[in-house]
């Protein structure tokens, strides 16, 4: 086991984070302990704000993140699924790297497991590809991070609480929330150097 200190490669404005862990692979994501200091933000964060740092990430990488997520949801499931004892408080797992980009979801209720919709990480990132009772020109691009622009950002997930998978047997036996994921998009290491 090897240790890894890194700075958190986007400080939100408030908060301090240190990762510490050993990285390990797993089918859909790569893990990281996190030990959080200052509690983050449910809201829209972009890191073009005041105390933040731009993350220079290329709008097509940050939508290439959100058709990812669409197609995991298609090919591999519906769920993202971050449960303890490996999703303890903070725990930030990559889940998605591309050119300038790298997808994050951190993970916020403790040992809790936590489950959210595919689609609704990719709805968090681009604002959703509309319906037929929403045309995808009105979509809320403005509350996505995508509307962050290059600049990059965090928000928590956007839970579609109607939708019936959250409902399902499957989501309400497993004991999982489906708050407490934040979903960041930053600079990929190797890229911001």
């Amino acid at each position: 086991m090897f240790i890894l200190l890194v700075a958190a490669l986007a400080t939100p404005i408030s908060a301090v984070s240190v990762v510490l862990g050993r990285i390990e692979q797993g089918s859909l994501v790569t893990r990281a302990t996190a030990f959080c200091f200052n509690p983050e933000t449910n809201r829209l964060v972009c890191y073009n704000e005041p105390g933040a740092t731009p993350q220079n990430v290329a709008a097509e990488d940050m939508a290439y993140f959100a058709a990812l997520m669409r197609n995991k949801a298609a090919t591999e499931g519906p769920w993202l699924k971050m449960e303890g004892p490996k999703a303890d408080n903070c725990a930030e797992w990559s889940i998605g790297s591309k050119g300038t980009g790298l997808l994050l979801a951190k993970h916020m209720t403790g040992d809790e497991p936590t489950w959210v919709l595919l689609e609704d990480v990719a709805n968090t990132i681009d604002g959703g590809e509309g319906d037929e009772n929403l045309p995808a020109w009105e979509v809320d691009v403005e509350d996505s991070i995508m509307g962050c622009g290059t600049a990059g950002g965090q928000r928590a997930v956007k839970v579609s609480k109607d939708n019936e998978l959250y409902l399902s047997d499957e989501f309400v036996e497993s004991g999982a929330s489906s708050d407490g994921v934040i979903i960041k998009i930053v600079a990929r290491p190797e890229v911001a150097e």
